[in-house]
């Protein structure tokens, strides 16, 4: 009789000990078994614990206890803004995309479910202040440990030997962004409890923890975590019993002399010219204008629900502005905007951005009832002082796996905590379901209609059905990263049989991801080049080659035809696939003009592809061609120096010299005086018969670009090195003829595939 309630009792301990676990877990949990060790491990560990949550809940259902769950005013409106992502992923652009997220950030649908699974299976076991405050200082201590490894790489102070460690900006949240912000949560909790903590060896070690978050950001001075300090300190001050406050004001008073010395040390010249490193960069960050521009654009051809989760990237090289041109990140491809606010306008749309705001401001209005409830300990006002920041965070960046997890950890924690208040204004409610509630549903009211073991099984069997789909969905997935990753590992053990090996395994895990692809075809046509460098070629060697070119070419065809048609980046890469075949097919040039095409079509103001293509126009002895496209780069950005080296070769080429060094001399410019390609420049302009007065047209005039020039010689450090665009990876043996491609492109000359863009499909 008395094992069912101490097994009652244990379920319940573990059920709750889950999301304590996670708050410590996440801030620092990273595996080196994927190809991105971060986000998608803490994903990965997201996900496990919402699978545990799901199958421990189903076990207390079979064991005769009731489920729990809390009722809020937040309901609504999130159930509304799920509803949005998941129709805008229904109709998306890329379904894959919008799915899984991009590489790197893994923000799309999936990720999003699993969050609000957790949210709703989590609230219920906060709803006691002793499980939220444990909970509340296990995130504390792991941000305190994040922070601290952080600080030490920014002082090149690494605590391990692996390469990935021995980076200046490493963190264990994997984004100095990230960091900072769970820095900023940091401060803001120890704050509030340095207002209620009753034992003074706390109070010292929270004052410890703000000191040390507060150093830190003031180091990598990142504005999205001062958005969240800020907003959290003013909305706890708003919120608070100002009682509270001055009782603990010898606490603050010595807080106040740690930052004031914190302040003065780095911003005295002495003091701060030893603290700050000079060799530290900012994380790049698509610029908030382009992030308008681009998310504006997109809302004209996609009103309603825009694009699909996580296509960021698609509409980013389709509508990206000139004005990137003339900056240092010109040949980046953004996958997110400036702030979560675009990027919900242009992944989701104006339904997205409508259902949003209207949770956003339910959250607010939630947060603002811990002004009016009754708690001791403070609870509620501290964490509504931390929603409030984060929501306010994300106007200045876009929600990560952490962040967001951290958003709607403490939500939930927030909404389980005003089920212990006390106060006139109820936000929320806990209920219970059990055997008999559902008993009663589905029998209408005849509760013996249906026993109360068969109810049972009428819960249990969905939800484990539910759990192991998405244990076996994420398992495919892990897997495909998990096996990329061993690829990597072989391929830099110049590996070349292992990396193709795990390769193939990770398509076959996974084949919807297109990086995937990519990477086999080039490690394909790597392995081909290695085999075709060899003396006396045999026929197998032969017949292996032509294998594996065949191969390379067919895998750029699915992910340009099927896979991802909308990416310039498959493009991109199938063209480089072509072009490297240029010695062994004699159309293979033609197949990549036509994909070069392509990508320029999805990436129009992107200079760099104006630029390959002319090379390979250029390597056909089509010498106006390759002007023409090296002159459109010029004029996509007008301080390029390698487009105006190769428009002055092509420009030789057409023997007009004249011309070609007003290029030259333009490229001259733009490249860092006393450089090898400033030498390179002099040198090939010296050899050029003179043309009348250096720098000028017949008519004395100087050209447009020669006044500019003086206005961009800023940018010379940014330059790539000269080098003709003609010059591509080629396999070098003899010609094997027209054997090595697939049959359905042995032709002379390929018609340009039509780039499916849509251009005025709306939703």
């Amino acid at each position: 009789m008395k094992q069912e309630p101490n097994f009652s009792l244990i379920l319940n301990k573990v059920l709750k000990l889950i999301p304590v676990c996670l708050a410590f877990l996440v801030p620092i949990f990273y595996l080196t078994t994927t190809t991105e060790f971060f986000a998608f491990n803490k994903l990965a560990l997201i996900t496990l614990a919402t699978v545990l949550l799901v199958v421990l809940w189903t076990v207390k259902i079979m064991t005769g206890q009731k489920m729990e769950f809390i009722k809020s005013v937040i309901d609504l409106p999130l159930i509304a803004f799920t509803l949005v992502v998941v129709l805008s992923t229904i109709f998306s652009l890329n379904k894959t995309l919008s799915i899984y997220g991009s590489e790197g950030s893994w923000m799309g649908l999936f990720a999003l479910l699993i969050l609000i699974g957790y949210f709703y299976l989590a609230t219920p076991l906060l709803s006691d202040l002793k499980t939220i405050k444990l909970a509340i200082y296990a995130f504390t201590a792991s941000t305190f440990i994040s922070t601290l490894m952080s600080l030490l790489s920014y002082y090149k102070i690494f605590v391990g030997n692996a390469d990935y460690m021995k980076v200046q900006g490493f963190s264990l949240s994997g984004s100095t962004t990230d960091s900072a912000m769970l820095a900023a949560i940091a401060i803001v909790l120890s704050l509030g409890f340095l207002t209620y903590e009753k034992l003074p060896q706390i109070k010292s070690v929270l004052i410890g923890n703000i000191v040390v978050s507060l150093f830190f950001l003031m180091l990598v001075n990142v504005w999205a975590a001062w958005a969240i300090l800020i907003v959290g300190v003013i909305a706890f001050v708003l919120y608070a019993d100002m009682r509270e406050i001055v009782n603990q004001r010898f606490y603050y008073t010595i807080l106040a002399g740690l930052t004031v010395a914190v302040v003065l040390l780095l911003i005295l010249p002495a003091t701060r010219s030893v603290i700050i490193s000079k060799s530290y960069t900012q994380e790049v960050n698509l610029p908030v204008t382009e992030s308008w521009l681009v998310a504006s654009s997109i809302v004209q051809n996609y009103p309603l629900m825009a694009t699909g989760p996580a296509t960021f990237l698609l509409n980013f090289t389709r509508y990206r502005p000139l004005s990137l041109n003339t900056g240092p990140y010109w040949n980046v491809r953004f996958d997110k905007p400036s702030n979560e606010f675009f990027n919900v306008l242009s992944t989701l749309g104006l339904l997205g951005l409508i259902a949003m705001l209207f949770f956003v401001a339910k959250v607010v209005k939630l947060t603002k009832v811990s002004k009016y409830v009754t708690d001791d300990n403070g609870t509620t006002v501290i964490l509504s002082s931390v929603v409030l920041g984060i929501l306010a965070s994300f106007l200045f960046t876009y929600a990560s796996i952490t962040t967001a997890f951290m958003f709607f950890s403490f939500l939930g924690m927030l909404v389980a905590g005003f089920t212990t208040t006390t106060g006139h204004i109820k936000v929320s409610e806990k209920m219970e379901l059990g055997t008999e509630n559902i008993a009663a549903v589905t029998s209408l009211g005849d509760t013996s209609a249906i026993g109360k073991n068969y109810v049972r099984y009428i819960v249990a069997i969905p939800a484990l059905f539910l759990a192991a789909y998405v244990s076996y969905f994420f398992f495919m997935t892990y897997e495909g990263e998990f096996y990329m990753r061993k690829a990597i590992i072989a391929a830099k053990n110049n590996d070349g049989s292992g990396t193709y090996e795990f390769q193939r395994r990770a398509i076959n895990a996974n084949p919807r991801q297109d990086v995937y692809q990519n990477s086999y075809a080039q490690t394909n046509l790597a392995l081909a080049n290695v085999l075709a460098s060899k003396q006396n070629l045999t026929d197998a060697d032969k017949t292996t080659i032509q294998g594996l070119l065949s191969q390379a070419i067919k895998t750029t065809q699915v992910t340009t035809e099927v896979l991802n048609p909308l990416s310039a980046d498959n493009w991109e890469t199938r063209a480089v696939i072509y072009r490297s075949l240029t010695n062994v097919a004699n159309n293979a040039s033609d197949w990549s003009i036509s994909a070069y095409n392509n990508a320029i079509q999805l990436d129009p103001t992107n200079a760099r592809l104006r630029l390959d293509l002319g090379g390979l126009y250029f390597a056909k002895a089509d010498y106006l061609s390759a002007a023409n496209q090296f002159r459109q780069a010029t004029v996509l950005k007008a301080d390029y120096a390698n487009a105006y080296y190769n428009f002055a070769q092509a420009l030789l080429k057409l023997n007009d010299p004249a011309n070609a060094v007003k290029a030259l001399q333009m490229a001259q410019s733009l490249v860092p005086a006393n450089s090898d390609d400033y030498k390179k420049v002099a040198a090939e302009i010296a050899a050029i018969p003179a043309q009348g007065t250096t720098g000028t047209t017949a008519d004395g005039k100087k050209t447009v670009e020669q006044i500019t020039g003086n206005n961009v010689k800023t940018t010379a450090q940014n330059q790539e090195p000269l080098n003709s665009a003609a010059q591509g990876q080629q396999i070098p043996v003899q010609n094997l003829g027209t054997s090595s491609l697939p049959k359905d492109q042995q032709v002379a000359q390929p018609t340009p595939t039509p780039t499916p863009v849509p251009t005025t499909k709306k939703k």
